[in-house]
């Protein structure tokens, strides 16, 4: 079967939606807090589609509702952060952060290639909402 390029407009129209980039991120729990002593992250699995970033369990089976989102028009900054801004014991990942206006969400990759595919496919995907 072919693929065939469905304008967005289109899509939105048939009540679908894109999907952009999906796979395994590995996210900061809410918030970034100077006085918390130990950071968590969780592994999860990430899909950005044309109307919002949803995040799931990890676990194939387990992977019903969304444990989160955000909405891809209310999205106002997404940028690459140091690698060495979470402390040493995740020096060897690449951060980057999502936010809109009243929260921000941490996100990390294994690679700098795998972080900079979400990069762009964040620009695709804001780039088509509007």
């Amino acid at each position: 079967m072919t693929e065939i390029d469905v304008p967005e407009k289109a899509l939105k129209m048939l009540g679908t939606q894109r999907t952009y980039k999906e796979g395994m991120l590995f996210k900061r729990q809410r918030g970034l807090h100077s006085n918390q002593k130990k950071l968590k992250f969780q592994e999860r699995f990430c899909r950005l589609t044309s109307h919002s970033l949803d995040y799931f369990d990890p676990h194939p089976k387990k992977r019903g509702d969304p444990k989160g989102q955000f909405a891809v028009q209310q999205i106002r900054v997404v940028e690459t952060m140091p690698c060495e801004i979470f402390g040493k014991d995740y020096a060897h990942l690449y951060p980057f952060q999502v936010g809109d206006h009243s929260e921000t969400m941490y996100f990390c990759t294994k690679t700098t290639e795998e972080r900079d595919e979400w990069l762009l496919a964040f620009r695709k995907g804001r780039l088509c909402a509007n």
